[in-house]
């Protein structure tokens, strides 16, 4: 099973339709999965994990922390916070 970590390094290959789900505590080591059918999600669900975010936004955040930081591409451990951070408190980290 892929880490967190695994899934936003290749966040670009993902479904943009699909929905990361990860086992709390969230964090880059968390076990992680990508689900675009219903069924995948009930087998995440299933294996312990929650619900986290959709691709396409994770990809928004990422982008975005990227803008707030002179066009930067984040490392995975950036990228990997922020948007555990935004969905955490459904806004974007601080600058």
């Amino acid at each position: 099973m892929p880490s967190l970590s695994e899934l936003i390094r290749r966040l670009d290959e993902l479904d943009d339709d699909g929905t990361l789900f990860a086992a709390r505590p969230w964090s880059a080591g968390s076990d992680a999965a990508c689900a675009v059918e219903d069924h995948e999600s009930k087998e995440a669900v299933e294996a312990g994990m929650t619900y986290l975010l959709e691709v396409s936004m994770a990809q928004e955040v990422v982008e975005t922390w990227g803008a707030w930081h002179g066009g930067r591409t984040p490392s995975t451990t950036e990228a990997v916070r922020a948007v555990i951070y935004y969905a955490e408190h459904e806004t974007y980290p601080p600058g």
